[in-house]
């Protein structure tokens, strides 16, 4: 792809040739994108760095999940990505900055904010856990100082 895209993906999944569609008009190989962003829940934007920024000096971003993201800093802090949103909270934050930036472009850019919508879940989810974890760590000590 970093000599030519049409080569590795001649057609689409229609049958129709790459290159006649509209968003790969202008799009040759690496040298016409400005950035790659790959979004995954597994350490996919790892084999990027090798196969496009190494090779072609393409820049990178990544969108993780939280979980992984301490796999991911060493390589963000080398340079070798541009950027990362690590996790929903990440998401949230990039989300309100871009309605932050679009609102002011008039009410027909607004954007409903889904991700920060959905933190509220995510926040009664942990707040979940770690009651359980609460209540498990006092049940388990209860039932220890029983058995003396």
């Amino acid at each position: 792809m970093g000599e030519r895209i049409s080569n590795v993906f001649r057609v689409d999944y229609y049958g129709t040739p790459t290159e006649s569609l509209e968003m790969t008009r202008h799009v040759r190989n690496y040298d016409d994108v400005g950035i790659l962003v790959s979004i995954a829940g597994s350490s996919i934007p790892l084999s990027w760095i090798s196969y496009a920024q190494t090779q072609f000096g393409l820049r990178l971003g990544c969108g993780i999940t939280a979980v992984s993201a301490a796999d991911f800093y060493p390589y963000l802090n080398s340079g070798q990505f541009t950027g990362m949103l690590a996790g929903m909270r990440d998401a949230a934050e990039y989300e309100q900055l871009l309605a932050d930036k679009l609102a002011a472009r008039g009410p027909e850019w607004a954007l409903r904010n889904r991700g920060s919508e959905a933190m509220s879940s995510q926040t009664a989810a942990h707040m979940a856990i770690m009651a359980f974890i609460i209540i498990g760590n006092i049940a388990f000590f209860a039932s220890r100082r029983r058995k003396k």
